[in-house]
């Protein structure tokens, strides 16, 4: 064995030794010191917490997530025993009604466990207990009033925004009832609309045929000028729609919106003289006893009458909505909302007929340059009200949105007809005499009339929408819509006619024409722009 020898500095050696105790000691009396006492209250079974991971990239700003509690002023809360405490945090700016914080960085002092009255609003952390590993989500999670967690967007920022956009998103937001729950839209209306069906109106033949066949339906040489496949044309016409819509819930998972949608009166005309048309005619089915049969009353014919002949449509639309909102997904960029309430619309139409024509024939009754001004007045109302449901799927990236809408009403339609006819007499030199009844409104079908059926009103539409600003978004999108069972002027003519009753003539035969009521189809469609604000 080799035997120890003693330190050249024994002194020295003994000063380190008791150094060493010296640290040993303290170290142990500062773990005495902090180790807190373990209250019935605490398992040491549970594991310590972990904090929910940060949304941005600095790993040192743990976000904190939480919600306002305003207990009794009698409650006290104990704070959590040192193992399971962490970083105090600030509260920073309020964000749509509901604050956030975030735990700066630096070392947590261990505190001994204290009982604190507590009078005020406070901000509880959430920790995640267990091993898994949190969801992470870029969105603060907050409980207002025992409302359900708002999952905004699930990772892309506050406001849907993708986080290369940042620099968008980064917003101060202020506390006001407005806040993040107001939105209003305005669009213009480029829109085309059904211009309804029409009966033979006006017809025309080649020139040299017989006055007994001039016009007729059954004339292989006739054409027909407006009616049948030959309708009034329906341009494209302007329109404004306006939304008006408010989040009941700072989480913006239920509202409500109403909406009015306006299309401008638009006018369709034909005309047609003797200056384009040698013979032009108004035909019909005569059912006067010994006439039977296809016939024509003439409004140009060399020798016979002079005239002209203009036909005008007029049409006006317009809806009113109004819906609860309800989000039934929101996700990461992505949400579907549920769509319920009430729908009303109406649709307006008149059709106009009229003729002028001048006597030219010298066997006639009525002497040579007699002028027969005749009105046939077409007239139909329809009102829509009834329940609707529909669905909006919006896609978000970055500041693009893609909307995609679908809707469906169920309801009454309460239509109403009135039709009018006239013939005003001014024979040569002689006071005007005014008779009721035209050619296809006579007395037999004048009056007003009205019918409810059951209707429906889908309605589809898709919007491409770009934020210019942080709540300014323009849109530009299409809107298909339809309405079933409404009545249409052209379908009201009757164009079986009893000529005894044309004026000055009275009824003998036959009460034709006569009225019922038919319902057709209606759409409209077109291109909207518009702008949206959200408050």
């Amino acid at each position: 064995m080799v035997p120890c020898t003693p330190p050249e500095h024994p002194r020295r050696a003994a000063f380190a030794a008791a150094g060493i105790l010296r640290a040993i000691a303290a170290f142990m009396a500062c773990m005495a010191f902090a180790a807190p006492a373990v209250s019935a209250e605490f398992d040491p079974a549970t594991p310590a917490p972990r904090l929910l991971p940060a949304d941005s990239d600095d790993s040192l700003t743990p976000v904190w997530r939480g919600r306002p509690t305003v207990p009794p002023s009698t409650q006290t809360r104990q704070a959590a025993p040192a193992q399971h405490r962490h970083q105090q945090p600030r509260r920073s700016n309020t964000v749509s009604g509901a604050r956030q914080a975030a735990y700066q960085p630096g070392s947590s002092r261990n505190q001994p466990a204290t009982t604190t009255p507590q009078t005020e609003a406070t901000f509880s952390g959430v920790a995640v207990w267990g091993d898994d590993e949190p969801v992470a989500s870029a969105e603060p999670i907050v409980e207002v009033e025992g409302e359900s967690p708002c999952q905004d967007c699930g990772g892309c920022g506050r406001q849907d925004r993708c986080r290369t956009c940042d620099d968008e998103c980064e917003f101060v937001e202020w506390l006001t009832p407005l806040a993040d729950r107001l939105w209003v839209r305005g669009e213009y209306l480029l829109w085309w609309t059904q211009g309804g069906s029409l009966p033979a109106l006006v017809t025309t033949s080649p020139a040299g045929t017989a006055r007994g066949i001039a016009g007729r339906l059954d004339q292989p040489s006739t054409s027909i000028l407006l009616g049948g496949d030959t309708g009034l044309t329906s341009d494209a016409r302007s329109g404004t729609r306006v939304e008006i819509g408010y989040w009941l819930l700072p989480c913006q998972g239920l509202g409500f919106e109403v909406s009015y949608l306006e299309l401008g009166s638009q006018t369709s005309q034909f005309a047609a003289d003797s200056g384009s048309y040698s013979i032009l005619a108004r035909p019909f089915y005569n059912l006067q006893d010994g006439s039977q049969g296809p016939d024509a009353a003439l409004v140009v014919f060399p020798h016979v009458a002079d005239g002209s002949i203009t036909v005008t449509a007029t049409n006006k639309f317009q809806t009113a909505e109004g819906l609860l909102r309800r989000h039934v997904m929101k996700q990461c960029g992505r949400s579907i909302d549920f769509l319920v309430g009430y729908r009303y619309g109406y649709l307006q139409d008149t059709l106009l007929i009229d003729e002028t024509m001048t006597s030219l024939d010298r066997q006639s009754p009525a002497p040579v340059g007699t002028v027969f001004k005749t009105l046939d007045q077409f007239d139909t109302q329809n009102r829509f009200n009834g329940g609707e449901v529909g669905i909006v799927f919006q896609q978000r990236y970055c500041r693009w949105s893609l909307d995609l809408l679908m809707k469906l009403a169920l309801g009454s339609t309460h239509s109403q007809v009135a039709i009018n006819g006239s013939t005003a007499i001014t024979p040569r030199g002689a006071a005007t005499t005014t008779y009721p009844g035209g050619i296809l409104a006579l007395p037999t079908n004048i009056g007003a009339y009205e019918q409810n059926s059951l209707s429906l009103i889908p309605e589809l539409g898709v919007t491409l929408g770009y934020d210019v600003t942080r709540r300014l978004r323009a849109t530009f999108g299409y809107t298909f819509l339809y309405w079933s069972n409404v009545a249409r002027p052209g379908d009201q003519i009757d164009t079986d006619v009893n000529a005894s009753q044309f004026p000055p003539g009275t009824l003998a035969g036959a009460a034709r024409p006569k009225f019922t009521l038919h319902t057709s189809d209606f759409w409209a469609q077109g291109l909207n722009v518009g702008l949206e604000y959200r408050f």
